[in-house]
């Protein structure tokens, strides 16, 4: 077991198949009760053999950033194969996506539009937000995006759906 970068947590769990690293996320105090990432020796293994007792070390090196990406990396330790694994750290963006329309309920029989033409005429808006973990990353110039000025004519009946831009 290790803590890294202050707020993570990694376990060991070498007896578990060929073994595996569960990875713990912590914040403002409070380690969460659930993983966040689960790591087995299959995930890492390029060994023709495979590793054994895969999480049964780790090391203790504060600040080792193997690939300068400022994310800590962590050195596992697989006992029976004689290997090390070197997990490197990478930042996580989560994405956060909705779409509305107008009108709400589409009227499949409503074929007038705006601009005089027979088609079925609605406005989509789609959003996006960016987020970053951990939070003192950001998302440079793009962390959200919102959008219902799309122009595309979508045809089609319930079995087939084409559209053009």
């Amino acid at each position: 077991m290790v803590c890294t970068a202050d707020i993570d947590l990694a376990v060991g769990a070498p007896l578990e198949g060929a073994g595996v690293v569960y990875i713990y996320r912590g914040s403002a105090g409070a380690m969460s009760r659930q993983y966040s990432q689960r790591i087995t020796a299959a995930d890492v293994s390029r060994l023709p053999a495979g590793l054994t007792n895969f999480g049964h070390t780790f090391s203790n090196t504060p600040g080792l950033d193997v690939d300068s990406n400022t994310y800590p990396d962590l050195v596992v330790g697989s006992y029976s194969a004689g290997a090390v694994i070197v997990l490197r750290s990478k930042p996580v963006i989560r994405v956060a996506a909705s779409l509305s329309s107008d009108p709400a309920v589409i009227n499949p029989r409503n074929t007038s539009c705006p601009d005089g033409k027979p088609n079925n005429c609605f406005l989509l808006k789609i959003c996006l937000a960016f987020s970053a973990e951990p939070a003192d990353r950001h998302v440079p110039d793009c962390s959200s995006f919102c959008s219902d000025n799309a122009d595309y004519l979508i045809t089609g009946s319930t079995m087939s759906l084409k559209y053009s831009a």
